[in-house]
């Protein structure tokens, strides 16, 4: 099912960007690219600033090593 999202994204995305290529100098394009580049951008970096949190809080909150003991050998 990811599968099937991650082509459809493509696809769309591939067939967009061909059609706006296709257009003549007096054609508008549907996408802008420059912006869209811009907030990939800055989506990417959300993602990455969320997650790099996430990980800090969940180091921050380890819990004390739990001690082997003679009946529990692993």
């Amino acid at each position: 099912m990811i599968r099937g999202i991650v082509l459809g994204m493509i696809l769309l995305t591939g067939g967009v960007y061909a059609a706006d290529s296709m257009t003549g100098a007096n054609g508008r394009p549907i996408v802008n690219w420059d912006v869209a580049a811009a907030r990939s951008v800055d989506a990417a970096n959300f993602v990455r600033e969320n997650i790099a949190r996430l990980i800090d809080r969940a180091e921050a909150n380890q819990s004390a090593p739990v001690e082997r003991s003679a009946v529990n050998q692993y």
